[in-house]
This record gives structure tokens, sequence and C-alpha cells, in this order.
């Protein structure tokens, strides 16, 4: 088979997956539940975020926005785990997990609670995310961890964070620097 061949492959499974996407999930109470995970996680951010570090904190989040996008990706490339609802059908991840859920929660972790030990936020967050989120996903139908574990995310929600964490206080200071400046 050549790369071509398989692009081929890919087009027709795309088609069928909008084919059943209209039918069984579009509008059904699933689907509203992945759109509520899309809207409600940002406006509660825009309402309730630290103003004064707004910028500092979508630097981290879209820093994690685009780590998830990448280990979701190659998860379901790897069929490690699939996503039976999905808000729109031609993409292959849940972005309402990978671009609004988790940078979200991340980023309101980052900016409560600042002078705790970022490694106890990042185990605090992790735990409820992986063995508590990760299971609910499931029950609600969004999320089939075929051969995943809901433990084995807990190292990732870990680093992920602390590596948030870091750019996040990175850009803060950088952006104190640029305060004095002026």
């Amino acid at each position: 088979m050549s790369i071509e061949q398989g692009n081929d492959l890919l087009h027709q499974a795309n088609m069928e997956l909008q084919k059943v996407w209209l039918n069984q999930i579009f509008l059904t109470w699933r689907w509203w539940i992945a759109v509520g995970l899309c809207v409600l996680p940002w406006a509660a951010w825009i309402i309730r975020r630290d103003k004064k570090n707004t910028n500092a904190l979508l630097y981290a989040g879209f820093f994690i926005m685009i780590t998830v996008c990448l280990l979701d990706s190659m998860g379901m490339a790897l069929g490690l785990w699939s996503y039976p609802t999905k808000t729109v059908p031609i993409i292959p991840s849940f972005p309402e997990f990978d671009l609004c859920a988790i940078p979200v929660g991340n980023m309101f972790m980052l900016q409560i609670l600042p002078n705790v030990n970022p490694i106890i936020k990042a185990i605090t967050l992790s735990i409820p995310a992986s063995l508590v989120a990760q299971p609910f996903a499931v029950v609600a139908g969004l999320y089939n961890p075929k051969y995943w574990h809901h433990y084995y995310s807990i190292p990732f929600v870990i680093v992920i964070y602390l590596s948030a964490n870091f750019l996040y206080e990175k850009m803060q200071i950088e952006e104190r620097k640029l305060g004095d400046r002026q």
C-alpha cells in the first residue's frame, strides 16, 4: 500500500464518520454535553480569570492546547482510545477536552493559590482529572479508553501542568520587566 492509498482510505473513513455523525450523534444529549464542554469552561474563564495575568495564562493555555492535541492525536492514531461523540465530525481528537476543558482547568489551577508548591498543585489536578473526570467521560459516552488505563494519565497531567506553570511564571516575569521599563 502506498501513502496515497492510505490517504484515500482515510478520506473514505472520514466520509463514513460524517454520515454516522449526522445520523447518530448530531443534536443528541451527548452532543449537547460536548458543546457545553466547549462553551462553559471558556465562559467561566472569561468571567473569573486573573485579568492582570491574562497574557501569561493564555500563553500557558496555548502551550497546553498544543501539547494535549499532539498527545491526543498520537493516542488516537495508536488506537489507545477513541471518542464516540464529536461536536465536529472531521476533527479526529476531542477538541472539547483538548482546546477547552483541559487548558481552562489548568489555567484556573495556575491562578489559584499562587503560593502553593506547583508540584502539589499538579498532583492535586492530576488525580481528579485522571481518576474522576475520565471515568465520568466514559460513563457519559464521550470517551472510550481501549488500551489506556485512567491512572496512566496522571504523570502526563503532572508534566503538562508543571511545564505550563514554568511558562506561566516566566511570562509573568517578562511582563513585569516590560512594565518596569515603561
